[in-house]
């Protein structure tokens, strides 16, 4: 197997305090073979004068406006780059310093499309709230996927490119699905049977607080149902699964289509 080289997608809107962290877990890793790109979405609180002053060959700043998807941050990201496996990285969020190392082991242990690992989620103070474990029975992922939730954290995942470029796969920049686009983006590697390893230690953080994309749980709610919606029509129209098995998604469809119907008309009631 040929030698593992990362590139680490960095999308960043104004987040210059988080991005050095998140940066410098990245420069701070134990494996060493990987380059790092931050596509910047036009910030304007130093975040681009801060990556050119580090004047590393091994980190590309790309500039854009991403109309607000963060999804075409991501996917300029994954056409500029040349590693032969992208992990994600979000700007808030930061990694244990041996994540890339451990990441490596398992693509020459186990030869996976899709690395996973845990995440601790930390606060504003980074402070340990809670622990997110990655993944499910490999044999129910893309039915957990489907009928019920996201099963991965973005700045959790690698991904080998080669995979990416045989089913032509990138994530959707459509707005109707912005804060679940990555939810999308995995479902679809499964659909397209990407093998999946997960590691069970905590290599990431993942930082709360209130500028987070997905902190609008209405909108985010509402996304989620439209990925629900456009992957259960196209394992449908491909019949993917037994029919047993799609009464199932069908059934937890409707339950999460009709909760967050209920949560769109509690937004809308004026609050005293």
């Amino acid at each position: 197997m040929n030698k593992i080289n990362f590139s680490i997608v960095i999308p960043s809107y104004n987040r210059k305090n988080y991005l050095k962290k998140a940066i410098e877990s990245v420069l701070n890793q134990s494996y060493e073979y990987y380059e790092i790109i931050v596509i910047d979405n036009n910030s304007i609180d130093g975040s681009q004068g801060y990556i050119k002053s580090l004047k590393r060959k091994n980190i590309i700043l790309i500039i854009t406006d991403n109309f607000g998807s963060i999804a075409k941050s991501r996917n300029i990201g994954i056409e500029n780059s040349k590693g032969n496996w992208i992990s994600f990285l979000d700007s808030d969020d930061f990694w244990h310093s041996k994540k890339l190392e451990n990441v490596k082991d398992k693509i020459f242990k186990e030869s996976p499309d899709i690395v996973s690992h845990d995440t601790y989620i930390i606060n504003n103070k980074d402070e340990v709230c809670s622990y997110r474990k990655c993944g499910t029975n490999k044999k129910k992922i893309l039915k957990e996927l489907i009928s019920k939730r996201n099963l991965y954290g973005t700045s959790a995942i690698s991904i080998r490119k080669s995979f990416l470029r045989k089913h032509n796969l990138f994530f959707d920049e459509s707005l109707n699905i912005a804060t679940s686009e990555d939810y999308d983006f995995w479902t679809r590697l499964i659909i397209k049977k990407a093998k999946v390893s997960n590691i069970k230690k905590g290599l990431g953080f993942y930082k709360i607080h209130d500028n987070n994309a997905s902190k609008n749980n209405l909108k985010q709610y509402q996304a989620a149902l439209s990925v629900k919606n456009k992957n259960l029509k196209y394992i449908i129209e491909k019949d993917i699964f037994k029919f047993q098995d799609l009464l199932e998604m069908i059934f937890f469809y409707n339950i999460f289509y009709l909760y967050v119907k209920i949560k769109k008309i509690n937004h809308l009631i004026p609050k005293n």
